[in-house]
């Protein structure tokens, strides 16, 4: 299968939106239990803000669909691993496959 620039920017999202989510619980566990924080905080360490900025985003609701990408990517990811048993397939080989497979 051709990979597009649309399926890496994908992948970029996803990724990238993960890593802010990570970046924004390490945040609040850090963060002085005093009041809700500023404003200005929430919306410099707000993940779906965050990506919508770096992808280029007029609207929030564009980039929120993302997050349904995440989802699925996890889901797929744990069932793949929970039935991977072949030893002459790498881990990476095996999800491909059941992507794919998905697709058809």
């Amino acid at each position: 299968p051709a990979v597009t620039p649309h399926d890496l920017r994908h992948t970029f999202a996803v990724v990238m939106l993960r890593s802010l989510q990570r970046r924004a619980a390490q945040f609040e566990q850090s963060r002085p239990r005093t009041g809700f924080g500023t404003i200005s905080e929430h919306i410099v360490h707000n993940p779906l803000l965050t990506l919508q900025r770096l992808l280029g985003h007029a609207s929030p609701s564009t980039t929120m669909v993302y997050l349904r990408y995440v989802d699925e990517s996890d889901d797929l990811i744990q069932r793949a691993f929970e039935s991977w048993s072949d030893d002459t397939r790498d881990y990476a080989t095996y999800v491909l496959d059941e992507l794919e497979a998905q697709s058809s």
